[in-house]
């Protein structure tokens, strides 16, 4: 350190101490050591929701959660940028049968989270199928039928996801039920010829056209119906020895 007298410059050196591991210099104020910041390397995170897959729908919006003050990546390009924001939403077009995004988020420090594959199935298909009272049967005794039931579609595995409905007048429906390959039916009032209707159902929510089965009731006469002999006629023969 340089100092000014009366005869010119002179040096004088610094004297240097340390106390509780903080250095002092003479004739300064307290001089702590510096610390250097610690850097960031934290990979940030962020949730996904639930998708609905397979969907007949051309789009599907995709949301979540992620760190505050970090942007959100879509198959390689950022759709949500940094901010403030923890909650997200980004909307992906579904152009073929098979389409997958790969997600992740990156923070200021340019960490980035573990990469999610997302892949959400398009089925505009309805499925196919057909409808019979039991055993081709032409007439019932009772309202009450059994209806043998077959489905089947492009995507979906209908005994574990399919769906199907009925009606007896092909205008009210009853709600959807599982896909089954048999069921207890009720046919309407009053004898005469009687259609049931079925709808399939698949997992993506589309529906087939209404397929239909018919049978004639007849509840006048229940039992065996003996059409000969005739009433007072009397028969004769032996047994054969």
């Amino acid at each position: 350190m340089l100092k000014f007298s009366k005869s010119g410059y002179r040096t004088e050196k610094e004297t240097k101490f340390f106390r509780n591991g903080q250095r002092y210099d003479k004739n300064k104020s307290l001089m702590p050591n510096k610390i250097p910041p610690v850097p960031d390397t934290t990979p940030p995170v962020f949730t996904i929701n639930p998708v609905k897959s397979p969907t007949k729908e051309v789009s599907q919006s995709l949301s979540g959660t992620k760190e505050a003050n970090s942007s959100l990546w879509v198959n390689g390009k950022a759709v949500i940028p940094f901010g403030p924001q923890t909650g997200w939403l980004f909307t992906v077009p579904l152009t073929g049968e098979k389409n997958s995004y790969t997600i992740f988020v990156q923070d200021a420090a340019g960490n980035k989270s573990k990469k999610v594959k997302v892949e959400i199935v398009l089925d505009k298909t309805a499925p196919n199928g057909t409808i019979r009272i039991k055993d081709n049967a032409e007439y019932a005794l009772s309202r009450w039928v059994e209806l043998e039931l077959t489905s089947e579609d492009n995507i979906t595995e209908m005994e574990k996801s399919g769906q199907m409905r009925f009606s007896n007048d092909n205008h009210y429906w009853l709600s959807a039920g599982n896909y089954k390959e048999s069921k207890k039916w009720e046919l309407c009032a009053g004898d005469g010829e009687k259609t049931v209707y079925v709808k399939y159902g698949d997992a993506a929510g589309n529906w087939s056209e209404p397929i239909s089965a018919s049978i004639i009731l007849d509840t006048s006469l229940p039992g065996l119906k003996i059409s000969s002999p005739i009433e007072g006629s009397i028969i004769s023969g032996r047994d054969e020895q």
